[in-house]
């Protein structure tokens, strides 16, 4: 056994590791070396725990252990693909065909990428040939395509040629699989780009063509009249039983079958030279287009040429790494009186179509934007341009604009007294405390915050995070929250919170709280989300103590109860002021003729009283659709689930089972735990 004098070489995750393993009764001398790192510890514990002593192999590094102990697991040995060579990906791709029971090796080769194998696996396992594919030579979107196409019996020689790139590839199958003739397009020579533009017009020409065999068909024995569908082209074949004497005859023909629009009159001229003799060379069975109506030409919708980014409110933008971008999210967006923020160009006249039979088509109107409202602005003469009317910031949302007062502060220091701001505010250092700051705006800070109370009526935007030593930050919010990091903080927001990661903090939001990055995630504290949680973990490899809630809240079940009373007194005032003029009505002969003041009075107190209902009921209404949504929350988790996680949903508790890619959700009034892809 290891000699417990010596922890002090371990660092904390390596401790962790060596004290699971001697609550679980392993050997932990196998693997308490301070030179390991603690996944290699941890894979060699979890290798124990099954009696399995990995220790032969720590020279492959964590993922082939990793994979070499899940095989262990399934009664599978990848030890033959160790020593030729796999790596981790390619090991993970082995060993899940081989717990399938798939013959993966005759077709393995040590150059393949881990989901070329992947690819061949599924060929496998859906019993087809994969030996057209199965070739070094294809990338594993290559060999997709292919077994794709095998699998709806496409003719793949058609582009099974290693020089088509995979989207080439894509383009032909799917021009097969809708019995286009991809000879129009297969060439090399072409784009996968230019492919797909000649696919679609092959398919287009196709559907057009399936119109034609649902025409009206008109005629008698000296010719046959065919009018398409939508009625905007009309054919004519002339059966050649007798010559034609003019084009005027064939005009007139035309009109008798109700054909009196868009008539090609160069094109009768040539038919009746054509037909005016009959000889054994006359064309036969000849379908020409005699006459095509107008297309309607609908009118373009109004619309605004905003001179500013609409779009710079978005709360929250992504790396390439899936965490927040803080140095690209602007909230802000100045501007100076009297420049232009908007110009409006109206929506453009529309054409009706007519038809061969002189149907008109109605076009669709151009639809006018309505006016923007909002504060902060001038709307100039003409109607159609914005100007701002003061300096600001400005913000969009829908057809409300607004140039909002903001001041810039350096930083906030302690204060005494509370802080009030009745603008937005963008705070380009620090807020350190002890302070309180009452914002009725936007907030953004630069720098951290420590020791603060701070009141926030709109958004809420903290680029470097809120750090502590003990839960002394307090913050609530009327919008949403984007932090790097929460550090013992006790935050509330109507709106959702986004975040990196969260320490030993309670957060509560009538929304949803989502984490961003791999190593994000809640550790410690207590969260509750009314909407549900899409995180990346929950605790960590230490097992600290951390609870989620689903459901609904006391809060909410307050709001309940405060507004069922309020609906039940308005109830009662409405019975008590129509009982109060129905006497009144009473005692006043000729009531219906006389409007006293006291009648007067009583019906506007009553009809206020019934507004009032009218938006309680309302209020009511969207409680219950709050209350119904929180009932069916959930919690995804992306990554890892640790120990000592515990959700909770009214009266039902469960200790979270440590695992990776988890759903935690509510089932018939039960918590339950489902893996997701």
């Amino acid at each position: 056994m290891i000699d417990t004098s010596n922890l002090d070489n371990f660092d904390y995750f390596q401790q962790e590791e060596i004290r699971k393993g001697l609550e679980n009764h392993v050997d932990v001398s196998v693997y308490a070396k301070p030179e390991l790192p603690y996944n290699m510890m941890h894979q060699l514990r979890k290798g124990l725990e099954d009696d399995f002593d990995l220790t032969p192999y720590i020279t492959y590094g964590v993922g082939v252990l990793h994979e070499l102990r899940k095989a262990m697991q399934s009664g599978i040995s990848l030890i033959p693909y160790i020593n030729e060579g796999y790596d981790t990906d390619q090991l993970e791709a082995i060993r899940k065909a081989l717990e399938k029971k798939i013959d993966i090796t005759p077709y393995l080769n040590v150059s393949y990428h881990g989901a070329c194998i992947n690819e061949i696996a599924i060929g496998l396992e859906h019993h087809i040939d994969v030996s057209p594919y199965a070739k070094t030579y294809y990338t594993w979107r290559k060999m997709k395509e292919i077994r794709l196409g095998i699998e709806q019996r496409l003719d793949i020689s058609n582009y099974s040629n290693p020089l088509y790139s995979y989207w080439q590839m894509h383009e032909i199958r799917l021009g097969l699989l809708n019995g286009l003739d991809i000879n129009y397009y297969k060439s090399l020579m072409y784009t996968a780009k230019e492919m797909k533009k000649r696919r679609h017009w092959l398919k287009n020409r196709q559907n057009t063509h399936a119109l034609l065999g649902d025409m009206t068909i008109l005629g008698n024995d000296d010719y046959e009249i065919l009018i398409s569908q939508d009625g905007m082209s009309a054919y004519l074949n002339w059966h050649c039983n007798r010559p034609v004497t003019s084009a005027e005859e064939l005009e007139l023909i035309l009109r008798q079958n109700g054909i009196f629009y868009g008539i090609d009159y160069n094109a009768l001229n040539i038919l009746s030279r054509l037909y005016r003799t009959i000889t054994p060379d006359t064309p036969k069975d000849q379908h020409t287009l005699i006459a095509k109506g107008t297309v309607p030409v609908n009118g373009t919708d109004g619309y605004y040429d905003f001179q500013f980014q609409t779009r710079i409110n978005r709360m929250i933008q992504l790396s390439d790494s899936n965490e927040i971008d803080f140095d690209h999210i602007n909230r802000f967006q100045p501007v100076n009186k009297n420049q232009i923020l908007a110009i409006y160009h109206s929506a453009t006249p529309s054409a009706d179509g007519k038809t061969v039979t002189g149907m008109t088509i109605p076009a669709v109107k151009g639809k006018e934007k309505p006016i923007l409202t909002g504060s902060g602005f001038e709307l100039l003469d003409d109607q159609k341009t914005y100007v701002a009317a003061k300096n600001g910031h400005v913000r969009l949302y829908q057809y409300e604009l607004t140039v909002s007062d903001f001041i810039i502060l350096d930083q906030l220091t302690p204060s005494s007294e509370p802080l009030y701001f009745n603008c937005d505010v963008y705070v380009k250092g620090t807020v350190t405390g002890p302070l309180t700051v009452n914002i009725n705006g936007d907030l953004v800070i630069d720098g951290f915050v420590k020791d603060a109370e701070i009141h926030c009526g709109g958004s809420l935007l903290l680029k470097s995070g809120i750090n502590a030593s003990s839960v002394s930050n307090s913050l609530i919010v009327n919008g949403n929250v984007v932090c790097k990091f929460f550090e013992y903080t006790t935050l509330h927001a109507d709106g959702n919170i986004y975040f990196g990661s969260s320490l030993n903090s309670n957060l509560s939001s009538y929304g949803e709280i989502i984490s961003y990055g791999k190593k994000g995630g809640i550790i410690g504290g207590s969260c509750y989300a009314e909407k549900g949680y899409c995180l990346t973990n929950i605790g960590n490899a230490v097992g600290i103590g951390t609870t989620l809630l689903l459901g609904t809240n006391e809060n909410i079940h307050l709001q309940q109860m405060t507004l069922d009373q309020e609906i039940s007194k308005i109830k009662n005032n409405i019975t008590r002021l129509t009982t109060a003029y129905e006497d009144a009505c009473k005692k006043i002969p000729g009531y219906q003729n006389k409007k006293t003041n006291l009648l007067l009075k009583l019906q506007d107190a009553i009809y206020i009283q019934n507004n009032e209902l009218e938006a309680a009921h309302k209020k009511a209404d969207k409680l219950k659709t709050r209350i119904k949504r929180a009932c069916s929350s959930r919690i995804i988790v992306e990554h890892h689930v640790y120990d000592n996680v515990n959700v909770q949903y009214m009266d039902r508790k469960i200790t979270a089972i440590p695992s990776k890619k988890v759903a935690i959700l509510i089932n018939n009034d039960h918590l339950i735990m489902e893996k997701i892809s």
